[in-house]
């Protein structure tokens, strides 16, 4: 615990027109505890590793998966002492698992930059404007580091290719080959962003990447086997 404290204690807002703002110390220990995940610092950043999970995982834990796109952005903090968030929102076309209370839906992504301040975390992508795509939700109504189970992992693009069909890509852009529920590893594995049980291919053959469609149908497969 200790070890995680000292490391912490050296967390701050960088201030784009003075230098390291506001420690943030006292507020960032509860939500790394309660967030299951490992923070270091650099740069006056917070950088991140998470845990790889499984497509089955991305199912099990996840309380809405939906299909959706980003209509707004905006950044806010409670007060000169808090951390900064970036609310994200959503208009959802489709709810593929669990209750939706509210459309638009807005979740919460830890960083951002307000007034002067920028709130740096690593391994964070957060949405933006226009962006079509598919998203698993951890958990609704708390505010949390990143509202995605295994953070980018429940993170998928929605993109057309040349005659218009919708195909799906990881959040950092490699077109989804195959989807399946994935061996979990009982050893500790870092993410790499992408989920295990997600085959993806790079480059342009657009051709092998999976249709929406047959994307939601192998998902709702899956969620089936996991029932």
């Amino acid at each position: 615990m200790e070890g995680i404290k000292s490391v912490i204690s050296r967390v701050g807002f960088f201030d784009a027109t003075d230098s390291v703002g506001q420690k943030l110390a006292s507020l960032v220990l509860p939500v790394l505890l309660s967030a299951g995940c490992i923070m270091l610092t650099s740069n006056a950043a917070v950088a991140s590793v998470v845990r790889a999970v499984t497509v089955a995982d991305l199912v099990s834990q996840s309380a809405l998966i939906f299909e959706g796109e980003v209509t707004g952005i905006k950044t806010h903090s409670n007060g000169a002492n808090s951390m900064i968030h970036t609310l994200v929102t959503f208009q959802v076309a489709k709810v593929i698992s669990g209750t939706l209370q509210n459309n638009p839906l807005v979740l919460s992504y830890m960083g951002g930059e307000l007034d002067g301040k920028v709130l740096m975390v690593g391994g964070m992508t957060i949405p933006t404007v226009g962006e079509e795509g598919l998203f698993f939700v951890e958990q609704l109504g708390r505010t949390q580091v990143h509202p995605l189970t295994g953070w980018g992992q429940g993170h998928f693009l929605i993109r057309k290719d040349s005659t218009g069909k919708k195909r799906v890509f990881t959040a950092n852009g490699l077109g989804v080959t195959a989807l399946t529920q994935g061996k979990k590893d009982v050893a500790f594995k870092m993410s790499k962003g992408i989920a295990i049980g997600v085959k993806t291919v790079s480059g342009d053959d657009l051709d092998s990447v999976l249709s929406l469609k047959d994307f939601n149908t192998r998902l709702k497969n899956i969620m089936a086997e996991n029932k």
